[in-house]
């Protein structure tokens, strides 16, 4: 039996979509066959932005889990941040004092590629103990934390003749928050240099889209093209299979899902989405539903335009609950950061809208991968920012049934499921075919 240890500091009860990635690559895997290991950090000492209960207890016994202690810095970075911005990213540089910018700074340029750097010596001394124990031929190392991935080039130096797989599912170089830390140009360096350690040591690199795959190659020409796969973030078909189109509500409602930070900059739909309220004013209620996280300069915003009566604020929900939103709603918001490189961005959380099936409202920039996706599979419309007058347009033709359902890309869709992912991967990695 083929046998692989996965190196995974965010594993259940960690919560988010990030943890989704794994926890069901893993599953699949066990089904084509696959003995599954899984280094990561106890709970007790980690510092997760989210804990989903229901995800844990889902995670299969079959899966052997091994949880380590950790010498990262967070867990007393976040004591000295009295305003807990240590895991908060939706708080503006400009609405922080001077100690937050301090703390911040160090954050970004001393600890490097990231401040949960302190892990990978102890994931790294628990995987060699693993790999040795039950002589595992794979390994892969999961990153963000980026930093996972230095336990991976000890791992090399120890065990030059197993398979290590370096899961990038965002980006390290270039990642639109990276900003807030006032990185500086050698610090820029330094991580740049750690990346390229990892890209030519590795024998496998997964990205987790297009774009991630264009850049790193562009980035690294010496870098052969087969050596990077895209594995996307994908989505659960078993979650959306048949089709699930129920609803609670008879209100028109608007769903996102996940975080919404001050740099996301979303106030042209709202704009669009007030006119629209007001275009359908006694005859359609029509109402915003948001779960996750939002930045207090976003709710402010809301509030100012007079939409706090259309609004339904649910803060962070476990993924199920995220499902179920998902699928009793008539139409999905899907909002990219205002970055000069947000055509690159692709969230993960769109994999999902596809399969929901619901109308998507991107806003990003014209010939980002988003609006690649959503028009390639007929799931909706992409605006930019100064497009308000086509957003509202798009808004009254969804309100008054003009989208249908029916003229989807089913099958292009499919192949985004992580089933199928799996299956993909287990071939290219597990049995070394060939891909591109």
């Amino acid at each position: 039996m083929k046998k692989i240890l996965i190196i995974n500091y965010y594993w259940p009860p960690s919560g988010g979509a990030v943890v989704q990635r794994w926890f069901y690559i893993t599953k699949y895997l066990e089904e084509l066959g696959v003995e599954c290991f899984v280094v990561t950090i106890d709970e007790a000492v980690a510092t997760f932005p989210n804990i989903d209960r229901a995800m844990a207890a889902e995670v299969s016994p079959t899966i052997k889990v091994f949880r380590t202690g950790t010498s990262e810095i967070l867990q007393y970075y976040k004591k000295v941040q009295a305003d807990s911005t240590a895991n908060n990213v939706t708080v503006n540089n400009d609405q922080l004092d001077w100690k937050a910018k301090v703390a911040r700074f160090i954050r970004g340029n001393f600890f490097l590629p990231d401040a949960r750097r302190g892990w990978h010596a102890h994931a790294y001394r628990k995987a060699k103990e693993l790999i040795n124990k039950y002589d595992i031929s794979h390994f892969v190392t999961v990153g963000p934390p980026h930093s996972t991935h230095l336990a991976g080039l000890k791992l090399r130096r120890a065990f030059p003749q197993k398979t290590w797989i370096v899961d990038m599912h965002d980006y390290w170089i270039g990642h639109f928050n990276l900003p807030i830390f006032y990185r500086t140009r050698l610090a820029n360096y330094f991580d740049k240099r750690l990346e390229e350690k990892v890209t030519h040591q590795s024998d496998f690199i997964m990205v987790h889209c297009r774009s991630a795959k264009r850049k790193l190659l562009s980035r690294y020409p010496n870098l052969k093209e087969d050596k990077v796969h895209i594995h996307t973030m994908g989505y659960n078909e078993e979650l959306f299979t048949p089709p699930n189109t129920r609803r609670q509500s008879n209100a028109f409602t608007v769903a996102y899902t996940g975080s919404l930070n001050s740099n996301y900059h979303p106030e042209v739909f709202f704009r669009a989405l007030k006119r629209c309220i007001d275009h359908f004013a006694g005859k359609r209620n029509i109402v915003f539903k948001f779960a996750g996280t939002l930045a207090a300069s976003i709710q402010q915003y809301i509030a100012d335009i007079g939409l706090s009566n259309h609004f339904d604020h649910l803060g962070y929900v476990p993924h199920e609950q995220v499902i179920n939103i998902l699928c009793n709603s008539d139409a999905l918001l899907l909002v990219n950061p205002k970055d000069k490189d947000d055509k690159a961005i692709i969230p993960g959380k769109l994999y999902e809208y596809l399969a929901a099936g619901k109308p998507i409202i991107s806003i990003a920039s014209h010939g980002s991968e988003n609006e690649e996706l959503i028009l390639e599979n007929k799931a909706g419309k992409n605006f930019e920012r100064q497009e308000e007058e086509a957003l509202l347009k798009f808004l009254i033709d969804l309100v008054e049934g003009q989208f249908k359902r029916e003229d989807r890309n089913e099958e292009g869709i499919k192949k985004y499921s992580r089933k199928e992912e799996t299956r993909v991967l287990f071939e290219c990695i597990i049995f070394n075919r060939s891909y591109a």
